[in-house]
């Protein structure tokens, strides 16, 4: 039975089956299509097909980070609820959300001193971010105190590999991710980068494949290369834009290869889909501690 209140977001594209769950609060990130706002809530006022057709039409999507105002209003019923509680937060390598968290709560405790709450930076997003809650929200379900759940939360992000490829370098390159030029020169070649997320919590690239079907390989290749077959925790999340197709394929791989693993699929969010393009692929999965990544 928890022994405290939970907050995650939306940058985590977790199944929202996983949240909901009287305890846990989501945090929606805003995105835009032109001038209108909308709230990436895992695709529940909105479907993931609406969402990548504008994207494969030619609109281009921007995000933005968490408002403080926002972010202090949810704090504030934090404090006035009196359950202890803890924020497991996007990579603040991705994002200033994290830093403006930490500015939220620092004016919230100014107020009330009294509350008990636990920011947590995951250094990770996506489908990495979704491996992390899940077996948080088991610790959280197992009866941890925010404290403890904190201080697991804390070592055991660094546990979390995330590794993900692209089919289009457009929308890297659109979003500020990659240089233009090299957008431009890669597409010519048909390279299909390997990318991670690093012991900073921002993507860093690993390697490079030409062609969809060797990038999708590539990704197997890792996990195989480098799961950690001792790890107490023995899930992969993979997740797609609009290839779920792909996404589950490298899923039913993994499960034919390691029938006691569990393989959780999903679709990538607007947050993170708008930066990685209809076409990205993302398997997270435990792994060696990130701190010890050059």
């Amino acid at each position: 039975m928890p022994n405290c209140n939970l907050i995650v977001d939306s940058c985590s594209d977790i199944p929202v089956e996983f949240i909901q769950k009287e305890g846990i609060t989501l945090l929606k990130f805003p995105y835009f299509f032109g001038e209108q706002e909308f709230r990436d809530d895992l695709f529940q006022a909105t479907s993931a097909k609406e969402f990548y057709d504008r994207m494969r039409a030619g609109e281009f999507p921007t995000t933005a980070q968490l408002p403080l105002v926002e972010l202090i209003d949810t704090f504030t019923r934090v404090a006035k609820s009196g359950v202890p509680t803890v924020y497991l937060a996007f990579s603040s390598g991705l994002s200033k959300t994290f830093e403006v968290a930490q500015m939220a709560a620092d004016q919230v405790r100014a107020k009330h001193p009294e509350m008990e709450l636990y920011l947590v930076d995951s250094l990770t997003c996506a489908a990495g971010e979704s491996l992390f809650l899940y077996e948080g929200i088991r610790q959280w379900e197992a009866g941890l105190s925010a404290k403890e759940l904190a201080d697991w939360a804390m070592e055991a992000r660094w546990k979390v590999n995330m590794y993900f490829t692209v089919d289009s370098l457009d929308w890297l390159a659109h979003g500020g991710r990659m240089p233009s030029g090299v957008a431009f020169v890669g597409s010519k070649l048909n390279l299909k980068p390997i990318m991670c997320i690093g012991k900073d919590g921002a993507v860093s690239v690993s390697g490079a494949t030409r062609g969809r079907k060797k990038s999708l390989a590539k990704l197997r290749d890792i996990y195989e290369e480098k799961h950690d077959p001792d790890s107490p925790y023995q899930q992969v999340f993979c997740q797609g834009g609009d290839c779920i197709e792909e996404s589950d394929g490298v899923l039913a791989e993994l499960r034919a290869a390691h029938p006691g693993l569990e393989c959780y699929g999903g679709q990538t969010g607007p947050t993170i889909g708008t930066h990685g393009g209809p076409g990205v692929v993302l398997l997270a999965f435990w792994g060696p501690d990130r701190r010890t990544m050059k």
